[in-house]
């Protein structure tokens, strides 16, 4: 499931405008000195997961299932109704797994830098759930006020993650988002120019 919502482009007369400037300011924060930083640190923390997958439609699962499993017991004893949970539970199994998206490794990693057992760092990260209606926006938001990344780096790394991989399985979708970011960050070795 995607965390991507596609607006209503037809009705906006500067649709062309937006877009131009979005692109812009995407180009820029790729290759700005922060954005530079922030891509290197995200490949950092890609290479220390302990498993090499990434999810996608969440920010991290890691802790879920008893979440999962309580909701269930209130639904099955008539405390409640259906909830997006059930959705989660689907979407774990889709990905053979809990675990996190780029930007979940991301904040994990930072976590984990500052002393934070790597297991307690995966339970410290939210869910932020495409199900629950928080998306890519939620996700972006999480990265900036966490990382030293712009909230147009955050959400076009989390667009990366979801729609552009998203027919991938979590290994395929480690695997083409580390050689997506390859592409993105500039080598000062092989350019001659600091990043």
């Amino acid at each position: 499931m995607s965390r991507y919502v596609e607006g209503d482009w037809e009705s906006d007369e500067f649709w062309q405008l937006h877009m131009g400037r979005w692109d812009r300011n995407m180009r820029v924060a790729v290759t700005s000195k922060r954005g530079q930083q922030a891509l290197r640190d995200l490949r950092a923390a890609l290479l220390a997961l302990p498993e090499k997958r990434l999810i996608s439609g969440a920010l991290c699962t890691v802790g879920m299932s008893k979440d999962i499993e309580q909701d269930k017991a209130e639904v099955a004893a008539g405390q409640r109704s259906w909830r997006w949970t059930c959705d989660l539970e689907a979407d774990i199994a889709r990905d053979g797994g809990e675990g996190v998206c780029a930007i979940g490794a991301l904040l994990w990693h930072a976590n984990v830098k500052k002393g934070m057992d790597p297991t307690a760092a995966f339970e410290e990260l939210p869910l932020i759930y495409s199900g629950d209606g928080n998306g890519l926006d939620g996700t972006a938001r999480e990265a900036a006020a966490r990382t030293s990344m712009t909230m147009t780096l955050a959400w076009m790394c989390a667009y990366e993650n979801d729609e552009t991989f998203r027919e991938c399985t979590p290994e395929e979708r480690y695997e083409k988002y580390l050689a997506w970011l390859d592409t993105k960050i500039v080598d000062p070795v092989t350019t001659g120019k600091e990043a």
